[in-house]
């Protein structure tokens, strides 16, 4: 499933298993989430921790609009959608490498690419 988890991904009502594995998704994203709980209200924020291993599993969330963590079981979680940007996406530093590249092999031949940076590009 973590393959095919991305920004606007979203589940409903999963199963345990289906779960488990979006949450380990929205764990190595590194954008914010909105978590739908028990009760109907929506957490955004990002996942910082989970704990699964304990006869209460819970996810560890930093609210988007608190500086207070929150405990979250996951057994209160009803949904997920991946909400907010991934800041990290296309940022790696193979693909900056291979941008450098091109953009050098480019001037080689004689092209104006501009200026080559070999500063990292902004976060957003």
């Amino acid at each position: 499933m973590n393959d095919s988890v991305s920004h606007g991904f979203r589940i409903e009502r999963p199963s345990a298993k289906e779960l488990k594995e979006v949450l380990d998704a929205a764990f190595d994203y590194r954008g914010d989430v909105t978590l739908t709980v028990a009760g109907g209200d929506d957490v955004v924020g990002y996942i910082f921790n989970r704990v699964d291993e304990l006869d209460e599993p819970y996810v560890e969330v930093f609210p988007k609009d608190s500086t207070n963590r929150q405990k979250i079981l996951y057994r209160d979680i009803l949904g997920l959608f991946f909400s907010g940007k991934d800041t990290a996406s296309g940022k790696s530093w193979e693909t900056w490498v291979k941008k450098y590249e091109a953009e050098k092999a480019a001037r080689e031949r004689g092209e104006d690419v501009g200026p080559i940076q070999i500063e990292p590009e902004a976060l957003d």
